[in-house]
């Protein structure tokens, strides 16, 4: 894995060094894996290519790419060098996979085939599958009520309702004690929700991976 590293936004930086400590220790628990499993590449460098993330890249194997960064800059910067890369020798016959975050969605400068081509994965709290028998549902429903179309919060706020609805019927007034408990599969996301520590309240710390396959997105986690 080559983990691409923005050191000039701070936001980008305190992810770069959670995902990092975490990545690590999750090695840990495998002793038979190399330890270098993690590289990192110190920034899309100044280059027309990705040098720093090419020093990595193995041609018998699968290239697995995250950035964690959600600077427009940046990103448009690593998408241009990234196909720089990709359309020169040897890296052309190179198998790219590319993990980005949510936020990537919205960036109309990065064209759409190129999320394709590397197979971008997104990493999002939910994903809504507008095809899914439940959403056609929930969006027929939501269109006479309201007479438009639900937006994320409106599935978004259901799943929550749902949740806290189901808590109050399974445990009563006390519920918010049990949220470990109320794991429920929404329109959005699945509530798994647990405590940073015995002080703290809940947090949902459900991941979904998307992945742009043919210019459609898809969940690719269960």
């Amino acid at each position: 894995m080559i983990l691409v590293r923005n050191k000039y936004n701070k936001k980008d930086e305190i992810l770069f060094h959670l995902f990092k400590k975490k990545f690590n220790a999750a090695l840990q628990k495998y002793p038979n894996r190399a330890l270098d499993s993690l590289h990192v590449a110190a920034s899309v460098g100044t280059s027309s290519k990705l040098t720093y993330v090419q020093q990595y890249m193995k041609k018998d194997k699968k290239n697995v790419i995250v950035d964690l960064s959600t600077d427009l800059g940046h990103v448009s910067n690593l998408f241009t060098k990234l196909t720089a890369t990709m359309n020169s020798n040897p890296y052309s016959r190179y198998d790219v996979e590319l993990f980005g975050m949510e936020e990537w969605k919205n960036f109309e400068t990065i064209g759409e085939k190129y999320k394709n081509r590397f197979h971008l994965r997104i990493i999002a709290p939910g994903y809504i599958d507008f095809y899914a028998p439940e959403s056609l549902e929930f969006r027929k429903k939501y269109r006479k009520s309201y007479g438009t179309d639900p937006d994320k919060y409106a599935y978004m706020g259901f799943d929550a309702a749902f949740t806290n609805l189901k808590g109050l019927f399974l445990f009563g007034k006390s519920f918010p004690n049990y949220y470990n408990s109320l794991e429920t599969k929404g329109l959005y996301t699945t509530s798994k929700y647990q405590r940073a520590d015995a002080n703290s309240g809940f947090e949902n710390k459900n991941v979904d991976i998307i992945l742009y396959n043919n210019y459609h997105l898809e969940k690719v986690n269960p």
